[in-house]
């Protein structure tokens, strides 16, 4: 089987949809346990190949997806789902959670996530998944509005932590946070849920790949208001990502005027936050105040 060289005619990155596909598969191949030179033999090409398959600097014919997944053994529904977006690959960027027909609300997300050089996430309520804590992340899951069994829960917190292995790699992200105050006031889980993260706050706010800032009470109105919270993900050598969160969908965005417009909006919310030591004490602050 050939691999075809990717977007030979104009040179220009690979488009959100096949940037989703090709983390995908490099994904289910460390979990198969596969190395990049099996993989690279049901292919009958070099490793280096599957090496730039997976970092999205090649593109790979339909036929030697379909040959992936199967070696793979990905589930039908994740084929069927792969090979959608494949086919999609051309159309306008703008990337939903229909688009991959998931339920797991990690698997297009977690992707992304995990090969960025840079996330910057702004949150107005609620701590961010990668700095939760167990009792807060199962208050905050807990709340969905949506019916979960006692074992859904405790496997979507169990991946909401193993997420947070991100902050702990020799190659870990850069992550810079903008929490509004509120976020920090909220009572999500008890006190004790609330000043057991408040203090994990103050702390990981140490780690030098880790800033948080808060925006206090008193700034009043500020851009983040009519934003919501967002995700600008930055990439070494691809573009970057804006991702934003609803109740019943997640939405990618790659084009450039949006990615320019939420970097805008992310300067000005660092504009009218409190600096990194000033944010801690403040912190600090809260959650002495419950006792």
């Amino acid at each position: 089987m050939g691999v075809a060289v990717a977007n030979s005619e104009n040179n220009k990155p690979f488009g959100i949809r096949m940037r989703r596909v090709f983390l995908e598969l490099a994904r289910m191949r460390r979990a198969a346990e596969i190395t990049q030179s099996d993989a690279a033999k049901a292919l009958s090409v070099v490793p280096s190949t599957v090496h730039r398959i997976e970092k999205s600097q090649r593109m790979l014919k339909r036929d030697d997806l379909l040959s992936l997944l199967m070696y793979y053994k990905a589930s039908r529904q994740m084929r069927e789902a792969l090979v959608a977006l494949y086919d999609k690959a051309d159309e306008p960027g703008l990337l939903t959670r229909e688009d991959l027909k998931l339920t797991d609300d990690l698997a297009d997300w977690i992707c992304f996530e995990q090969t960025a050089s840079k996330i910057c996430n702004y949150e107005q309520l609620l701590v961010p998944g990668l700095i939760q804590t167990i009792p807060y992340a199962i208050a905050v899951i807990s709340s969905y509005g949506v019916q979960l069994t006692e074992q859904e829960v405790s496997d979507r917190v169990a991946a909401r932590i193993a997420r947070q292995a991100l902050l702990r790699r020799p190659d870990s992200p850069q992550f810079s946070v903008i929490l509004h105050e509120a976020a920090l006031l909220q009572d999500v889980g008890g006190t004790e849920a609330m000043r057991g993260q408040l203090e994990y706050l103050a702390e990981i706010a140490l780690k030098p790949n880790v800033d948080i800032r808060v925006i206090p009470m008193r700034a009043g109105a500020h851009p983040g208001l009519g934003d919501g919270p967002f995700v600008v993900m930055d990439y070494a050598d691809l573009p970057s990502l804006v991702h934003i969160e609803h109740k019943v969908a997640s939405v990618y965005l790659e084009s450039l005027a949006d990615i320019e417009a939420y970097k805008l909006a992310w300067d000005r919310l660092r504009e009218v936050a409190l600096p990194p030591a000033t944010s801690v004490r403040r912190i600090e602050e809260i959650a002495r105040g419950l006792g």
